[in-house]
């Protein structure tokens, strides 16, 4: 009778787990993504922001690498869009422009990484109305009328911006 209970017992935490971890459709697609395909097990505003900042930072440079990663881009759109907020977290880098006087250089360098966030909150809304954004070094039109840093890691001169973005933010022309 105990291992029968314990066997009930087991089945049933099998079975709460399985359905809790159940995969969210993309918003690009609006349709469930296949068991093969890869995402961030939560939310993007349930994790922490250097945790949030790699995962997306490192989607973005693999786009970087290789803008006709298909699969990179859905990849990218699942981890840096959170369905419960309705915003976007995106990554912005910029550098010290070093002909520039020093106090300028800070100032540059984070409106650099800001733009770069930008730019990326627009991809990735062309991206999920399904709009052709083949290169993400191309050009895309658009502004971006409200975000919020979340955080900013330094590396060297290289400054990481973590942007939230509301996607009634991102006006594509």
């Amino acid at each position: 009778m105990k291992r029968r209970l314990a066997a009930i017992a087991v089945f049933v935490a099998c079975a709460v787990i399985a359905f809790s971890c159940r995969e969210q459709p993309s918003p690009a697609s609006g349709k469930q993504p296949s068991s093969a395909e890869v995402s961030l097990a939560a939310s993007p505003s349930a994790l922490s922001c250097d945790s949030l900042l790699a995962a997306v930072l490192n989607l973005e440079n693999r786009l970087r690498a290789n803008y006709r990663d298909t699969k990179g881009t859905q990849e990218l759109l699942r981890a840096a869009f959170d369905s419960v907020s309705g915003c976007f977290f995106t990554v912005g880098r910029g550098t010290f422009n070093h002909s520039h006087p020093g106090a300028a250089q800070e100032t540059e360098r984070t409106m650099a990484a800001r733009l770069d966030a930008k730019r990326w909150a627009l991809y990735l809304k062309s991206i999920a109305l399904g709009r052709n954004a083949a290169s993400f070094g191309g050009n895309i039109a658009g502004e971006v009328t409200y975000s919020s840093t979340l955080c900013e890691r330094t590396n060297g001169d290289t400054l990481a911006l973590l942007l939230k973005i509301p996607l009634g933010s991102v006006a594509l022309r």
